[in-house]
């Protein structure tokens, strides 16, 4: 499984009406925290799991870190991590909208880097030497490559091109707003009840899906 590929799977999963409508109980602040992410980047699992950490946490200067070509995929990080900025922003809302049924909402998804965490340790990694391979699908693995000591993902040569790259960017920055917006809304006390917040997210998810589907000429690969 490519790091596309990978998304591919995690962002059906965020477009379902159930995960919309919730987030990990993971982080409780808005905002990323600064300097938290400790890392043991020498062993390729160490890497790993500092950068879905950083990501979880919504920090991708520290998700950076653990990448080879960070610049290029500068957008994607920060994409990526404001994901879980979003998802936590939902899941806090609900709790303070909702209390005890908020929090069973709040607790029926994670943002994506907390998923993968979960799923960590049941992928095999091999290391030989100065690469690794972390078999998160036997047809497509991820590479990794130990620079000056330090292990990296190199997620950048899992995207089968540009313009791949930046319609995951696109559709995930898409998935962010939607959140956001829902949580946004539950703040400022327009919705009743859960299952109120469910039917929105599922109207909204699915505008979303048909504007993919459909888009503009000038957004078309």
């Amino acid at each position: 499984m490519t790091m596309n590929d990978m998304n591919r799977c995690v962002i059906p999963a965020l477009l379902g009406a159930s995960l919309l409508a919730s987030v990990s109980a993971m982080a409780q602040s808005d905002a990323p925290e600064e300097n938290v992410v400790e890392a043991d980047d020498s062993t390729p699992k160490g890497a790993i799991r500092a950068f879905y950490t950083a990501l979880a946490k919504g920090d991708d200067r520290a998700a950076s870190r653990f990448l080879v070509s960070a610049d290029e995929l500068a957008e994607w990080t920060r994409i990526q991590a404001q994901t879980s900025i979003a998802f936590r922003k939902l899941g806090t809302a609900s709790v303070k909208r909702f209390g005890e049924e908020g929090k069973r909402l709040q607790m029926q998804a994670m943002a994506p880097a907390e998923l993968i965490l979960q799923k960590l340790d049941t992928w095999k990694l091999e290391e030989n030497g100065d690469e690794a391979v972390w078999h998160v699908n036997p047809n497509a693995p991820l590479k990794m490559k130990k620079i000056d000591g330090r292990w990296k993902l190199d997620v950048l040569a899992s995207f089968q091109s540009p313009e791949h790259l930046e319609l995951l960017n696109d559709v995930m920055a898409r998935v962010n707003a939607l959140v956001g917006k829902v949580a946004d809304d539950l703040e400022q006390g327009r919705f009743d009840s859960v299952a109120e917040v469910r039917v929105e997210l599922k109207r909204q998810r699915e505008a979303m899906e048909r504007e993919l589907a459909d888009p503009a000429p000038s957004r078309k690969p």
